[in-house]
């Protein structure tokens, strides 16, 4: 399956607008819009291009490294600067290697030099076990009603 395939399925309904800060912006910032949104990274750009991402674990690493002070520090001081990206026409399972290789849970989409979402390994997965779920399910019918199942 294709990434756009998956993000055509999760925007059934919703607005699927790409959590971002900007470089200039604090540290306490950027936890802030990961706290109200429920998500683990935001997408740190600087004149509408992406320059970094923050994600959870640079928080704690900067807690842990520097103290309560880390959060006055300026993202552009404190974001991972290699930003690994997809593309939507990639498939789910090379997103999944690409997280796996890079040990990373967060992986912006850009398309046209724009994100235009970002994927956690946990959508990725989720999207995996329904379609092994589904695959059961057809195969369970297949033996049930007595006939071979179709090649996959």
């Amino acid at each position: 399956m294709l990434i756009a395939d998956l993000l055509k399925q999760e925007q059934a309904g919703k607005t699927n607008d790409v959590v971002s800060c900007n470089a200039d912006e604090t540290v306490a910032a950027a936890v802030a819009r990961m706290t109200d949104n429920n998500i683990g990274s935001v997408v740190v750009l600087r004149e509408d291009s992406v320059v970094g991402i923050f994600t959870e674990r640079d928080v704690l690493r900067g807690l842990h490294q520097n103290g309560g002070g880390f959060l006055d520090n300026l993202l552009e001081d404190s974001m991972v600067t290699k930003v690994i990206v997809v593309n939507p026409n990639q498939t789910i399972d090379e997103a999944l290697q690409i997280m796996n290789e890079y040990r990373i849970r967060h992986l912006p989409v850009v398309e046209e030099n724009r994100v235009v979402s970002v994927l956690s390994v946990r959508d990725l997965i989720a999207q995996k076990l329904d379609r092994v779920k589904h695959t059961a399910e057809f195969l369970q019918q297949q033996v049930q009603l007595g006939s071979k199942p179709l090649p996959m």
